[in-house]
């Protein structure tokens, strides 16, 4: 395999992971930092820079994660020559953390959007209101003729409430299957942005 002109050896595959949050892992090529920093890369941004932006580290167990996290951060403490009245100049992130953003913006997403829906159904509801007393004020004749006939007002009540279930649920069953179709194509939408 060659990267920027270089030949290397590929020895070995990882498992396929699929699509992340932070792009497709799958297309990841890992090598040497030795080799990347003095033979892949444009002049000033790898080559001969001694500079690392980010660093990886797998835990073996959950269990061990802050013991981890606190091992880095005093190793690093120490390459830096940080004193105990410095701050740290660098940053640890562990899953469980970004696990935590995740779900408080998952919450932050769902209230929000909660929030949406009522408001569209509070608009729905008043739209059907509106809709069903035109049609009454329009319809004043053919409810004489049904009173003359013989019908009781809960009968003609109880017809234009049906009337306006079927409305609502003709547009809830429309807004399901247009919602639904959106939801089915945006991870395509989504994957075809990513690449």
């Amino acid at each position: 395999m060659r990267i920027n002109g270089i030949s290397f050896e590929v020895i070995g595959v990882l498992p396929e992971s699929g699509q992340g949050g932070f792009g497709n892992p799958d297309n990841t090529v890992l090598i040497p930092l030795s080799t990347a920093q003095t033979r892949v890369g444009k002049a000033g941004a790898f080559r001969g820079s001694l500079k690392v932006s980010s660093i990886y580290v797998e835990v073996d167990k959950q269990d061990n994660m802050d013991a981890t996290s606190d091992e880095i951060t005093e190793m690093l403490r120490g390459r830096h020559r940080l004193g105990t009245e410095y701050k740290n100049d660098f940053t640890i992130q562990n899953q469980a953390q970004l696990l935590e953003f995740g779900n408080t913006m998952a919450t932050t997403l769902t209230a929000f959007l909660g929030s949406i829906a009522g408001v569209s159904l509070l608009v729905g509801g008043i739209g059907v209101m509106n809709i069903m007393l035109v049609s009454v004020t329009e319809r004043t004749r053919e409810i004489g003729i049904r009173k003359a006939v013989g019908a009781k007002r809960r009968d003609i009540l109880l017809q234009f409430l049906v009337e306006a279930m079927v409305i609502s649920l003709i547009g809830g069953f429309l807004g399901i299957g247009v919602g639904y179709s959106i939801a089915l194509s945006l991870p395509m939408m989504i994957s075809a942005l990513s690449s």
